[in-house]
């Protein structure tokens, strides 16, 4: 039968897979038994040379200001010896005006492709060390199909979950036979990753890191966008470079994440599917919270909208507080959020603004990230204290007034 030739060709991919995780492992652990032979000394040379940082810049207002004062007051080396380089490429904003005010030296270039003259400038000056600042991720594999589909099918792997594929192995494959969260994870994803993708089609068309894209092009890099933020950490789009829209967008994928069970963080899918339904239900005025031909428990509901509220709590304190410990030129509201929803979600996508932030700032993202991977419920029920059993006598209900 058919099927027993798609799982004949599944099985072969899964072993492709597990070959491809299993080859960065072996030579990460051949590096560090390396690291355990003895090594070639060579004796330290009292002269210090100059130093250059080199920062590459595009349409960064929001964050180069903090970003070159960072590198010019964090370094333990001889101020005199070293210097910060803002490579201004095609920029539209007040990006070399701010990294002029921050104290760097900045070169301006409206070349489309400027990467092959980055370094020629500092070492015009009698610069003896250049040290790139720039994180480019797959930025250099945006266009190539092999590698973005490669890494997105296997986010989408991670992100399904071990409970969805574990249904999906003892079913053979057979979409009849799947339960009804492993059909429910499945539609959602689907759901979530088309409408993605259309969407960031849609509010990055004028994305200057996409001219010269054709239409294929800004699709791949489209998905990639709307996969990416489940959980993955890479990207072929700098997150800084997202419109509002599409910062917005990023934001809401990140708070919704992946499947439960899975290496995923945010609410999870199917709390997500679940509010959504009950909403929609509620709102037609049914008394029974219905997915296709299943009735959801109302208890659920109550477990979705609470773990909803805990994260959307946690989101707008921590950003509250960051934004009110932080100065308004180095972190942005929207930067802001996006580092908070993105520690949150344990995502691991950043807008460059992290490393600016005080001590107390990283203290709030670290607690974020260790909430986001354990979860704000099992987190909140380990805290809980014991208690007797509830009273037999229940108390009166009454009525409030909701919307």
């Amino acid at each position: 039968m058919w099927y027993e030739y798609l799982y004949r060709v599944l099985s072969i991919i899964n072993y492709v897979v597990l070959i491809v995780i299993a080859i960065p492992i072996v030579i990460q652990v051949l590096y560090i038994l390396l690291g355990f032979l003895p090594k070639k000394r060579f004796p330290k040379s009292e002269k210090k040379g100059r130093i250059a940082y080199l920062i590459p810049a595009h349409n960064e207002a929001g964050v180069i200001y903090g970003t070159v004062k960072a590198a010019l007051e964090n370094q333990n080396y001889p101020k005199e010896l070293y210097d910060v380089y803002v490579v201004a490429h095609n920029c539209t904003d007040d990006t070399a005006e701010l990294a002029r005010k921050a104290g760097a030296k900045v070169l301006v270039l409206n070349d489309p492709d400027p990467a092959h003259r980055m370094a020629l400038y500092p070492m015009k000056h009698g610069v003896d060390h250049i040290i790139g600042l720039e994180g480019q991720s797959l930025m250099d594999y945006a266009t190539d199909p092999l590698v973005s589909i490669v890494i997105c099918l296997l986010i989408i792997v991670g992100g399904l979950g071990f409970f969805v594929w574990g249904d999906i192995y003892d079913c053979r494959f057979n979409p009849k036979k799947f339960q009804f969260y492993t059909r429910m994870a499945l539609i959602g994803t689907a759901i979530l990753l088309v409408g993605g993708t259309f969407l960031f089609l849609l509010f990055e068309r004028n994305n200057p890191y996409y001219e010269g894209y054709n239409f294929g092009e800004r699709l791949l890099c489209s998905f990639f966008n709307a996969t990416t933020a489940r959980t993955a950490g890479y990207f072929t789009t700098p997150p800084e470079s997202l419109s509002n829209s599409g910062c917005l967008l990023m934001i809401i994928l990140m708070f919704i994440g992946a499947c439960s069970g899975s290496t995923g963080g945010g609410i999870k899918v199917s709390t997500f599917t679940v509010i959504m339904v009950g909403m929609v239900a509620v709102m037609r005025g049914k008394k029974d919270i219905t997915i296709g031909k299943r009735r959801i428990e109302n208890s659920l509901v109550g477990q979705a909208l609470a773990i909803f509220a805990a994260y959307l709590t946690l989101t707008v304190v921590a950003t509250l507080i960051i934004n009110t410990i932080e100065p308004d030129e180095v972190a942005s509201f929207s930067a802001v959020m996006f580092e908070v929803v993105s520690a949150l979600g344990t995502v691991g996508l950043t807008m460059a603004l992290t490393p600016l932030l005080g001590p107390v700032s990283k203290l709030i993202l670290t607690l974020l990230m260790y909430l986001g991977r354990v979860g704000v419920i099992t987190f909140a029920l380990a805290l809980k204290r014991a208690k007797k059993s509830e009273a037999a006598v229940r108390r009166p209900v009454d009525n409030v007034f909701i919307g």
